[in-house]
């Protein structure tokens, strides 16, 4: 299974979409979230029913790069006919959201090479994330990509503490807050999506403990 939590924060709302119908479908076992590029190549058709036309292979071949390319830390083993070129193609949409630093961006280049066309241009891309890394560790995520996140991850966990969530929350607002700005943030993110009935606490002992609320 794949939460996507490394990529649907940021992410278009094809690519979340594409998460979620790959999930759903892992649920009743007609797919199966493989390490094997091969694997995957030969599903692509899967995600027809989204109705995404050409452009749905892009969202469907990054996600599968997120996945495998985390999976493998960057050394992806790919066959001759796994068709490359598309996961090469599929990188600039993954690669930025993905918060990929750009060692990490060179590793998964590297596979690349050697074996298809469409890489052109990757090493200047990893080069331009690595002048926008700093802006966007001061950046931070905004507010409702926050909230986004902390619902996904209560989703995918079942239950998480307030010490977890703090973890959680903690290296995605910006790093311009004080220690004790952050904490405040979290408080008022967890403040508002239990104001809004997303989410409900049960403290048990020192333990704050949240959930989300059940329809």
């Amino acid at each position: 299974m794949f939460n996507g939590r490394n990529i649907i924060p940021n992410s278009q709302e094809e690519l979340t979409k594409v998460v979620c119908f790959l999930n759903e479908k892992a649920d009743v076992g007609e797919f199966e979230f493989s390490e094997s590029p091969s694997y995957w190549a030969k599903h692509e058709g899967i995600i027809k029913p989204l109705g995404l036309g050409h452009d749905g292979a892009g969202y469907y071949f990054a996600v599968s790069l997120a996945f495998i390319a985390v999976k493998k830390d960057g050394g992806i083993v790919f066959a001759e006919t796994d068709y490359v070129w598309r996961w090469a193609w599929s990188f600039h949409l993954v690669a930025g959201i993905a918060g990929w630093n750009p060692d990490f961006m060179v590793r998964v280049i590297q596979s690349f090479e050697g074996k298809g066309d469409g890489i052109d241009g990757l090493m200047g891309w990893v080069h331009a994330v690595d002048q926008k890394v700093e802006y966007s560790k001061h950046k931070g995520l905004d507010e409702k990509k926050c909230e986004a996140f902390l619902l996904d991850s209560l989703k995918d966990h079942g239950t998480l503490t307030k010490r977890e969530i703090v973890n959680l929350l903690w290296n995605v607002l910006s790093d311009k807050l004080s220690d004790k700005q952050k904490e405040n943030k979290v408080d008022n993110i967890l403040r508002k999506l239990r104001a809004e009935q997303k989410i409900e606490n049960n403290t048990q002992g020192n333990k704050s403990i949240w959930s989300l609320v059940k329809s």
